[in-house]
């Protein structure tokens, strides 16, 4: 189908070309609630799997925060320039857990990008069969298809606010804001439990109850966008020509970030991939309920209608919160 565009055209022209050629891939993870990327300095495992003759850039990238190099390697049959676990925030842990995403560090050495970050963490499915209910009436390939997707999803920390980047490859990349392409921003989907974002960790809301407190994770992913618009020149992308594309849970978050006041003017165009904000499963109908649960289960006593639930759950162990046993839309 055509990627459409929304509609911010001064000259009034309609711009509803398809797009054939993905010039530049971003992924953007969503995981326990964060948005997450595979990547980082020093942690993770680089894609051995997919990834073939993989070899360092001789470019080095410079961004607003600093230098990165990433690495070279063929997608049969294109040769790809790799940027894994790129920081796009600052580490969401202590005093910055349960708080809007803050810009990362900046650095001078030039940081080597070359493998995946943790994931955020996650409860993951049982797939093993000892929970009927996670594997009933799921077709063959698609059980296969969870069971090789899951044991990636082992290495996890609350410090994985990363990107991804793939950019196309080219010796001579001295040219590349000349030529700047247009982008897709990825957003996998599902479920908003794991492999996604999860209540208390991503879309819980905390504050009082006049507040709009919480919806974290949509926050993480605003911050994503706005370190793309102000570093996508120097990889080559064209910050007016973001397409974000996101499947089933992936494409709620889309849909909604498409039609927020935060993140419209961040977006060129957007593809929902069975999904979108007005499916049954797409939102948190009864959030309250859901701090009500947070707050029995993690002990933090006081009025859960009118205080804000934050300060104490920054107080609990990882271990505790991972306990929270909550129902979801999906």
């Amino acid at each position: 189908l055509p990627m459409k565009a929304l509609g911010r055209h001064a000259n009034g022209r309609q711009h509803d070309r398809q797009l054939t050629v993905v010039f530049l891939l971003l992924t953007l993870w969503l995981s326990g609630g964060r948005m997450s990327a595979s990547g980082g300095a020093g942690t993770g495992t680089v894609p051995a799997a997919s990834l073939n003759n993989i070899t360092y850039s001789n470019s080095v990238v410079k961004t607003k925060y600093g230098p990165l190099r990433g690495i070279v390697f063929r997608a049969a049959p294109v040769v790809v320039e790799g940027f894994l676990g790129v920081p796009y925030a600052s580490p969401p842990i202590g005093s910055l857990r349960y708080m809007p995403p803050v810009t990362p560090s900046t650095w001078k050495y030039t940081r080597l990008v070359d493998r995946f970050a943790p994931v955020c963490p996650q409860k993951l499915p049982k797939l093993d069969g000892t929970d009927p209910g996670v594997v009933s009436g799921l077709p063959l390939d698609r059980l296969k298809q969870l069971r090789r997707l899951v044991p990636t999803l082992v290495n996890q920390s609350e410090d994985c606010l990363y990107l991804n980047l793939y950019v196309p490859h080219a010796d001579d990349t001295s040219h590349r804001p000349d030529h700047l392409k247009p982008s897709i921003v990825y957003i996998h989907g599902e479920s908003y439990e794991w492999n996604s974002g999860n209540h208390y960790d991503g879309f819980l809301k905390t504050g009082a109850k006049g507040s709009a407190q919480g919806n974290f994770g949509l926050m993480d992913l605003v911050a994503g966008l706005h370190w793309l618009r102000e570093n996508l020149v120097a990889f080559g992308g064209d910050p007016a020509k973001i397409t974000l594309m996101g499947h089933g849970t992936g494409a709620a978050l889309a849909n909604i970030l498409a039609v927020s006041p935060v993140a419209g003017d961040l977006i060129h165009r957007v593809v929902l991939l069975s999904g979108s904000a007005l499916s049954p499963w797409a939102i948190q109908r009864d959030p309250l309920s859901v701090k009500r649960k947070v707050a029995q289960q993690t002990s933090c006593a006081g009025d859960v209608v009118n205080e804000d639930l934050a300060p104490c759950l920054r107080t609990k162990s990882l271990a505790e919160l991972m306990n929270i046993s909550l129902s979801s839309p999906r």
